[in-house]
């Protein structure tokens, strides 16, 4: 009889137009990773690009640790991302936000409704 393999978990790392200036989203979805690899998952981490979640099936977690920095280039650059997320969503797949990932994809309006909720500016609030 074949081993199971283990079950399968992407964490989108922010960065450019997904990262900001006060997370260190490269140090934290390391952590992630490592928590979720003792949590028996084979886990890839990946930077938010384009085409970073292109082989995401609905059965993998997806984890975002992403916030939402600069807007530096057109919103049709990010389509494919977001079609990958919504996608997945869409099909039941298990999503985990983390911490800022409130602001992740403010770009795209059916974001607030995968994670139940979102950042507003001016209203929402953060500890110092």
């Amino acid at each position: 009889m074949p081993a199971p393999t283990s079950p399968r978990a992407l964490v989108l790392a922010g960065r450019a137009r997904y990262g900001d200036l006060w997370h260190d989203h490269a140090a934290t979805s390391y952590r992630v990773a490592r928590e979720l690899t003792a949590g028996g998952f084979a886990v890839d981490v990946r930077s938010t690009f384009p085409d970073a979640l292109a082989d995401l099936a609905p059965a993998d977690l997806l984890v975002v640790n992403a916030g939402l920095g600069p807007a530096d280039d057109d919103d049709a650059t990010w389509r494919p991302l977001h079609q990958a997320v919504r996608d997945h969503a869409a099909a039941d797949g298990p999503v985990l936000a983390l911490h800022q990932a409130a602001m992740a994809f403010r770009d795209s309006p059916w974001w607030s409704e995968v994670i139940g909720g979102r950042w507003v500016e001016d209203r929402s609030w953060h500890p110092p």
